[in-house]
């Protein structure tokens, strides 16, 4: 059997008075288990970084928090070095078209390549989680996506648009 869950999570328009392109400003995590990690900036990171799709959609990463210990609703890590880490995503559909949203489409790249998935289970992970979706013309949905990860990974890519931001 299996079981599919469709949410749209939070969509909402974008906020007129904030030029495209520009870093999105957010409110601390919630969700984040409690350790000395905190969202990440500099040191290369492109947060606040945005980038095209070609359907003239725009995702922006907004936040990355790694090194975290545990993560709501995940079994601790049992590998030597495992912790967890989260990307908060902000995604828009262009002015014309509509954006589909399909959070199995992101992976982090550790040194050496290796591609991590997202955490699988619905409600395991950073909430508010990015949901699938199909976003209307100018709407925006933004939510986070955990992984389970052995080593700081050195990218987030979203392998279904070939777009890459540097973590590090």
């Amino acid at each position: 059997m299996v079981l599919v869950a469709y949410h749209l999570g939070t969509a909402h328009a974008p906020d007129p008075s904030t030029p495209a392109g520009a870093p999105v400003k957010t409110a601390p995590p919630s969700g984040v288990a409690t350790s000395s990690a905190s969202p990440v900036a500099g040191g290369g990171i492109g947060l606040g970084q945005t980038k095209t799709t070609s359907d003239g959609g725009r995702i922006t990463l907004v936040a990355y928090v790694g090194d975290l210990p545990s993560i709501t609703g995940a079994a601790r890590p049992t590998a030597a070095g495992a912790s967890f880490s989260a990307v908060e995503l902000r995604v828009c559909a262009g002015s014309t078209a509509p954006t589909s949203v399909t959070p199995y489409d992101f992976v982090l790249v550790e040194p050496g390549g290796t591609a991590v998935d997202t955490l699988e289970l619905i409600g395991e992970g950073q909430q508010p989680e990015l949901q699938m979706a199909e976003v209307p013309p100018g709407q925006c949905v933004t939510g986070w996506l955990s992984f389970a990860v052995i080593a700081a990974p050195a990218s987030f890519t979203d392998t279904a648009a070939g777009l890459t931001w540097a973590l590090g």
